[in-house]
């Protein structure tokens, strides 16, 4: 058994054995650590911007389909060919389908696709109000056979910010402070 003397120059690249052929410095490898952690993190950090966006704007046609469908459900034309309404959810399909086929300038319809116990079909609305708020201004029904009906709704009533300065109990003015 032999031992091997410390060498002083061992692992550096000028000593008498690297320049003679010997082996090769060794290399870190933290360059590539760090690299495919930063890589790695930021595809964790996409993944949840990308996810965080697509749960917020789920809920939210969520919300805006569940105020849409209390406003038609009691419709005569859903009543007779939808019956009672099991699912009511947007379409993101029929969206770009609808905008292909709507006439230039005219208003934009939401399509949603509505599930009842009688029968299934399409429900285009057209939102009214100030857009704050969810108002069906228009709606039609086209059934999965084709066929369309027009649709009556009853905007729920918007409230109003009316001032009536009697219904106010002014009281008495109150002294100015004394220094």
């Amino acid at each position: 058994m032999s031992n091997q003397p410390n060498d002083p120059f061992d692992g550096n690249p000028n000593s008498p054995q690297a320049m003679a052929g010997g082996s090769p410095p060794k290399k870190s490898k933290g360059l590539v650590f760090w690299l495919v952690g930063c890589l790695g993190g930021g595809a964790i950090l996409m993944l949840i911007c990308c996810g965080g966006t697509f749960f917020m704007t789920q809920m939210g046609m969520n919300v805006l389909a569940t105020e849409f469908q209390n406003q038609i459900e009691n419709d005569p034309a859903i009543v007779e060919n939808i019956g009672d309404i099991e699912s009511f959810s947007m379409s993101f399909s029929s969206i770009v389908e609808n905008a292909q086929t709507q006439e230039p300038g005219s208003p934009p319809e939401l399509p949603f696709k509505v599930v009842g116990s009688k029968g299934s079909g399409t429900v285009f609305i057209q939102q009214g109000g100030n857009g704050d708020s969810a108002v069906v201004q228009s709606a039609r029904l086209v059934t999965s056979d084709g066929e369309t009906f027009p649709l009556q709704v009853d905007a729920p009533e918007q409230p109003t910010l009316e001032f009536d300065a009697e219904s106010f109990d002014v009281g008495e003015a109150a002294e100015p402070a004394s220094p």
